[in-house]
């Protein structure tokens, strides 16, 4: 879009920034704009206050990562309990050693951002310091002159090591009057066999430090996370539900409003954004950000234009995972570079190869290369995979 003409320039910048899709920060701007969770943030917070551990459930683009930064906006009015933000995808690797040594690490840089806390934090870590608990060299131990602490904990420590300084740490936060929360974000993007071999080994040990931990996974994580002996870890799943009508009404009422924009939105046009983005906010988002990019000075959007927007964004990926079985039962071998499978699936060919792969890993698809073309087929697993589906859904 062409962001040349100043009179328009003010009003395009304002549609973009309504509706953007990336996470909303629940914060300043953004806040006006954050879509309701309140169930879903009540459900959080008692879970915390409990010292029990959650999942967040939804599919991607549903808005989990905007719910985790509203938790935070919550707690930072809390003076007891202190959130600690972790992200799957930072660490070098998701395991025990990693997960463990990369929440000391949050757990000091977090001191920094939290005034209220800062001098019992840095008594605590000076005190374990000190008496060599948490591995720093004599020339590093923290101390209280500077505005920021300095730490610079081992990463070659082995797990035992790690949880005893980890026990340490909290018991000693916790005689202070401070509790910790762990907020694990894009664990949707780690394979769930990967985060329950992580878990498990250590499962006691978070049980018995009463530490929160509440995680974001996709629907088709669940089952696999939480099998034995994770089926009491996480003892609340929340779901994030999808937007309703009514519900995608008050999003857009919402958003417009606060915008200072004036558009009527047609109830039929309603009716089929909700049946396109299956409720989805991001998609929501990324269809209205479409229609005014390409009419910034619309007053009225109808059901046609909704109806030449495609979703870029798949709002569930067994939706589109039984797309792909279904064409691939009735037209084995196809080149993911075909024009009707492309049109069919209705998402981009990267997203396309992107999901052919990922149902590769699993051994649902398998593949075979004829002359300069790679060509797709079903396998016995993924019929299976396909009549279980279907079964749900009778």
């Amino acid at each position: 879009m062409e962001l040349t003409d100043n009179s328009n320039n003010t009003v395009k910048i304002a549609l973009l920034r309504t509706f953007t899709s990336r996470p909303l920060l629940s914060l300043e701007d953004d806040k006006r704009y954050f879509t309701d969770f309140e169930d879903e943030t009540q459900k959080i917070l008692l879970t915390i206050n409990t010292n029990e551990n959650a999942l967040i459930i939804g599919d991607r683009g549903s808005g989990k990562t905007s719910l985790f930064n509203h938790i935070i906006y919550h707690l930072k009015k809390n003076n007891e309990t202190v959130p600690i933000r972790m992200n799957a995808l930072r660490m070098e690797k998701f395991d025990q050693t990693s997960f463990l040594s990369d929440l000391l690490f949050e757990l000091v840089d977090v001191m920094n951002k939290y005034e209220s806390h800062t001098d019992k934090f840095k008594k605590t870590l000076v005190k374990m310091a000190e008496s060599g608990l948490l591995g720093l060299p004599g020339t590093n131990i923290p101390n209280t002159t500077g505005s920021k602490l300095n730490y610079d904990f081992s990463r070659k420590d082995d797990v035992d090591t790690l949880l005893n300084r980890l026990s340490t740490l909290v018991n000693s936060l916790r005689k202070q009057g401070i509790t910790l929360c762990i907020l694990l974000d894009d664990s949707d993007k780690i394979g769930s066999d990967v985060i329950w071999s992580t878990f498990r080994g250590i499962r006691d040990s978070l049980w018995e430090l009463r530490i929160s931990i509440i995680m974001t996974v996709l629907p088709n994580q669940v089952s696999e996370i939480t099998k034995p002996p994770l089926d009491h870890f996480f003892q609340y799943w929340i779901k994030l539900k999808p937007f309703d009508k009514i519900k995608t009404k008050e999003f857009l009422k919402k958003r417009l409003t606060d915008s200072g924009i004036l558009v009527e939105v047609e109830d039929d046009a309603v009716d089929r954004i909700v049946e396109k983005t299956k409720g989805n906010p991001r998609s929501l988002a990324e269809i209205f950000k479409y229609i005014f990019e390409n009419n910034p000075s619309l007053k009225i959007i109808t059901r046609e234009q909704v109806e030449n927007f495609g979703i870029p964004y798949p709002p569930s990926f067994s939706d589109i995972e039984r797309a792909v079985f279904n064409y691939l039962i009735h037209k084995p071998y196809t080149s993911a570079s075909s024009e009707d499978f492309v049109k069919n699936i209705g998402v981009s060919r990267s997203r396309i190869a992107q999901i052919l792969n990922e149902l590769k890993d699993k051994q649902l698809i398998a593949s075979k290369k004829e002359g300069k073309k790679v060509q797709y087929f079903i396998t016995s697993k993924g019929v299976l995979k396909r009549q279980e589906l279907d079964r749900k859904d009778s």
